[in-house]
């Protein structure tokens, strides 16, 4: 069977990176342990996800999965051109910043196909409105890191860096208009955490913008994870200064908890044990009450974030039965951004991370 052919093919291509993975860990070479046998071995873990009562592959999906029915009529109406639905489902979310958070990340999200007129319109309508200021903040940010692209910075052109920060400088005056728009939202200094980030701030000159955010909300969960990524060693920290981050975070609340998964999530690569670390097992177990009813958590317009979280935590720790649980109630959605992060693939991270899960449990269904 040609490359190709293998490639095209979900379950081939799912089972070719499970045995890399696999000849990695072991130190073995790559052709030399993945066989024809051992591939068709492989597979036979990968077929019908219907006798797990789950979706097929193919009907996984990446696009955002919006549960608030106001919130879907104002992202179909922004890619109409109009403003107006938007500017009324962010003022009925009025200062619930958990749910605005999400909301702005939604509305300002941004593909190259993006047209703007309708946010153009919408500060020419209203000049002084903190939510369009604040939505026009989130684009810009956007934008700066569509840009930059995902890459490490070694892989990262020139002309990527200029456009990136260029946009970035925009958005820091955007953001201190934010800010005095809306003195008490935590919205614009969580975007301004990653400006920070993005244009090299010092790292004594973060505690001021961390601050300002605490004032606000002090679990803001968005907040902290946007925090989290500047303590990464590959931006201006160390997994030590991460990790102590991330454990300070997980005792403040349940909410966020989850924070100590993001930061396994970020060091694994590098650090595989760190799915181990007994922080990490307490954080699971904490989240997994959260979002299942121990609290607010089940009604959190980001839960579904922290199940895929949890689905990844889960299988790492060999709690095979719990993550495909989280996996069922996720269904054929693969939006959470741990998929992209881990794979750079939503679909393919999601479908082989619940292979993984699967493969391990009984069916509840025979061929």
């Amino acid at each position: 069977m040609g490359l190709l052919t293998v490639l095209t093919k979900p379950r081939f291509t799912l089972a070719m990176i499970s045995l890399s993975r696999e000849a990695k860990r072991l130190g073995k070479p790559w052709d030399d342990y993945v066989s024809g046998a051992a591939l068709r071995a492989r597979m036979v873990t990968l077929r019908h996800p219907s006798r797990w009562g789950l979706p097929a592959e193919w009907d996984i999906t990446d696009e955002p999965f919006v549960t608030d029915p106001d919130l879907a009529a104002a992202l179909a109406a922004r890619r109409k051109g109009d403003w107006k639905p938007v500017a009324r489902v962010l003022e009925s979310i009025g200062t619930d910043w958990a749910r605005r958070a999400h909301a702005v990340d939604l509305l300002a999200a941004h593909t190259w196909s993006d047209r703007t007129s309708w946010l153009d319109k919408w500060l020419t309508a209203e000049p002084e409105s903190p939510d369009a200021a604040v939505v026009r903040l989130g684009w810009l940010v956007a934008h700066a890191w569509v840009l930059r692209g995902a890459d490490r910075a070694h892989n990262t052109s020139a002309e990527q860096f200029a456009g990136f920060h260029r946009v970035l400088r925009t958005a820091v005056e955007q953001a201190k208009r934010a800010s005095a728009l809306a003195p008490d939202d935590p919205t614009p200094r969580q975007h301004f955490l990653t400006i920070a980030r993005g244009l090299g701030f010092p790292p004594a000159r973060f505690p001021e913008l961390w601050a300002d955010l605490l004032r606000c909300d002090p679990s803001h969960r968005g907040g902290h994870r946007h925090a989290l990524q500047y303590w990464r060693p590959h931006w201006y920290g160390s997994y030590p200064k991460m990790f102590a981050f991330a454990d300070e975070a997980a005792a403040k609340s349940p909410a966020l908890a989850s924070v100590r998964i993001v930061a396994a999530v970020e060091a694994c690569e590098d650090h595989p044990d760190t799915w181990r670390a007994p922080e990490l097992a307490q954080a699971v177990d904490t989240t997994l009450a959260w979002v299942d009813g121990d609290g607010d958590g089940a009604d959190s317009p980001t839960v579904r974030e922290d199940r895929a979280l949890l689905a990844v935590a889960l299988v790492e720790l060999r709690r095979y039965d719990e993550a495909l649980a989280q996996f069922r109630v996720l269904d054929r959605n693969a939006d959470a951004s741990v998929w992209g992060r881990l794979w750079g693939d939503e679909r393919m991270g999601f479908t082989y991370t619940r292979a993984r899960a699967y493969q391990h449990v009984r069916p509840t269904t025979v061929d």
